[in-house]
């Protein structure tokens, strides 16, 4: 592969422990997994192989998950089911986008009336990970 900045060859190496920020979860760290790209120009970018697969194995362990989302999953699951703010909020039962918001951010629980198990509105972790 070459540089798209400068046209040189690029180096690849696995990175051993990578910390998945790009999920926007906290404690996601990838074992073995992410190949980083380097230029000698600086150029640098980690690819994430099968990054679909990995989002649904994530996703699939959130929605069996026995406690209470944090924001930071609940964001990931709506992103996941490929729902907008609002369309999460009119699924719940006319939630306003700003109280969906305000549950993604963690500046508000989650409020169970609207979300009494860990459960998406329509989704399964069986529907999406076969």
């Amino acid at each position: 592969m070459d540089c798209l900045n400068c046209g040189k060859r690029v180096e690849h190496s696995l990175q051993k422990h990578y910390h998945y920020r790009e999920s926007g979860l906290d404690n996601l760290y990838l074992e073995n997994m992410a190949i980083v790209h380097k230029c000698v120009c600086g150029q640098q970018f980690t690819e994430i192989p099968k990054m679909e697969r990995l989002h649904d194995a994530i996703a699939y362990d959130l929605l069996n998950k026995k406690a209470l989302w944090s924001g930071r999953e609940f964001r990931f699951l709506r992103k996941w089911v490929g729902l907008t703010v609002e369309e999460l909020g009119s699924a719940l039962g006319q939630v306003s986008r700003d109280t969906v918001s305000r549950w993604e951010r963690g500046t508000d629980r989650i409020n169970t009336r609207h979300a009494p198990s860990n459960a998406s509105p329509g989704v399964t972790a069986e529907r999406r990970c076969d």
